[in-house]
């Protein structure tokens, strides 16, 4: 297993709006609506004379360029400065690489904001130095080679008590997701098959299909989606200062996966080797379920992914694992609903590439260890 590479993902800067200077033909729009009758033509007032957006609760001013999102707002992410307004860009590095693939490295990075400096005097917006922005989000992300897809790791980290805190339609059970569990949402985790997430979106024609040395790579973001947990997470508070610690943004991230992911734990707990149907269940009730509805194969599904189940074990045996352990035959109910769980693999199979390669053999306790490793680097 190799890192091809890491780096930034997304970055969102803010600089006040009395530091920029606007023309008139700047595209501004506010409560998602042009102010005047043409977009190239603003209202004269939208600007103080300091140049400073005037802007009324909810409203805002954006537009985009080719390579960024640019809005005007009032003070957000944890600042505490009165009513001034500031100018937000918010740049991916997926705009600069083939496929939505390759983060931005420090140089990289830099290079990129002269590029949007440039892009935004064409639009009629004049920005300071952006290297001097204060940083309001920041998306540090890795991508790692893996020698199997992600979804034949994911039972490992269940069984030893990784516990996403909720799930992504756009990963299903090819990824986990975590976040600061609040409804804002300061921070998230997202570790996902690349290959699989390029896959669906080339399908609805986003990007090109990918190639096949894509395969089983994973990806890892740690997005900080606050002021206040830029700081918190990785010490900076703007451009210059996450520029400055470039050399040490591997190990910030691997140490944040395993502060926030792996929550500190040194060793498994599983046994050091099985690739049993029937033990992998029982490893994970051991593990994971106590106190838990046993009997439950959706409860059991969840845990360890039928992605895996299927790849590790084939549709067949697998139905008659269900069948066997997760039926009443006497209860027409429990007949009805094992009928539904029967469909459901047998979909999922269908979908399954044929190329798709299986864990050769791999227990929970050899997953586990390269994942983390993978992840972490011990």
């Amino acid at each position: 297993m190799t890192t091809v590479n890491f780096g930034v993902d997304t970055l969102g800067i803010m600089v006040p709006t009395d530091k920029c200077r606007f023309l008139d033909r700047c595209p501004f729009k506010v409560g998602g609506s042009y102010i005047a009758g043409s977009k190239d033509s603003p209202r004269p007032d939208l600007y103080t004379t300091k140049d400073s957006l005037k802007t009324h609760d909810g409203d805002y001013a954006s537009f985009k360029t080719p390579n960024c999102k640019v809005s005007i707002g009032q003070d957000k992410g944890g600042l505490k400065t009165g009513n001034r307004s500031n100018l937000y860009a918010t740049l991916d590095a997926g705009a600069f690489a083939p496929n939505n693939l390759e983060p931005l490295s420090a140089s990289g990075l830099i290079r990129v904001l002269r590029l949007i400096e440039k892009e935004l005097e064409t639009y009629g917006c004049f920005v300071p130095d952006l290297t001097c922005a204060k940083i309001f989000r920041l998306d540090l992300t890795l991508n790692h080679k893996l020698q199997q897809p992600f979804a034949h790791y994911m039972p490992a980290m269940r069984a030893e008590g990784i516990r996403p805190r909720r799930s992504k339609d756009d990963y299903g059970d090819t990824g986990f997701w975590f976040d600061s569990g609040n409804k804002t949402k300061s921070w998230e985790i997202a570790m996902y098959d690349k290959f699989v997430q390029l896959t669906k979106q080339a399908k609805m024609g986003k990007v090109p299909p990918p190639p096949e040395h894509l395969k089983n790579l994973l990806r890892c973001e740690i997005r900080a989606l606050t002021v206040r947990n830029v700081k918190r997470f990785f010490g900076v508070s703007n451009v210059q200062e996450l520029q400055a610690i470039a050399p040490d943004w591997l190990t910030i991230h691997q140490q944040l996966i395993n502060k926030e992911v792996f929550r500190h734990k040194p060793n498994l707990n599983l046994p050091a080797s099985s690739t049993d149907l029937l033990f992998d269940l029982e490893a994970l009730v051991a593990s994971s379920w106590e106190g838990e509805k046993r009997n439950s194969y959706p409860n059991f599904e969840r845990m360890a992914g039928r992605h895996y189940l299927l790849n590790a074990h084939g549709l067949p045996q697998m139905k008659t694992f269900v069948e066997q352990h997760f039926c009443d035959h006497s209860n027409p109910s429990s007949i009805r609903t094992l009928r539904t769980y029967l469909k459901e693999l047998e979909n999922t199979n269908l979908s399954l590439t044929l190329s798709t390669p299986t864990p050769s053999g791999a227990s929970l306790s050899e997953l586990y260890k390269e994942i983390r490793l993978a992840l972490i680097g011990s």
